[in-house]
């Protein structure tokens, strides 16, 4: 399964994605992106694990705090629930 989420502005490149096997159990979660932020969700749920949680990032530029709120915020809302693990993949270009 692809998920994806395109770069909202009209400059060229940018957006995340992440790829699910098929035969995994996937859902994108759409509750733990924020706005304009270039970042992605996606739950995989396996039978008798924790729960797997996937996201992808991209912060753009170095001052950009509003992706590392809502990336704070995902991870609060994930942290407020149990039995979940976080895998995080991305570009957050700190210096």
């Amino acid at each position: 399964m692809l998920y994806r989420q395109d770069k909202t502005s009209g400059s060229l490149g940018g957006g995340v994605l992440i790829i699910v096997n098929r035969e995994l159990m996937s859902t994108r979660e759409e509750t733990l992106e924020a706005g304009q932020a270039e970042m992605i969700w996606v739950k995989v749920t396996i039978k008798g694990c924790k729960n797997l949680y996937i996201s992808s990032c991209y912060r753009a530029e170095v001052g950009d705090t509003d992706l590392l709120e809502a990336f704070n915020t995902s991870l609060e809302r994930i942290a407020g629930s149990t039995n979940n693990m976080v895998i995080t993949a991305g570009d957050f270009n700190f210096p």
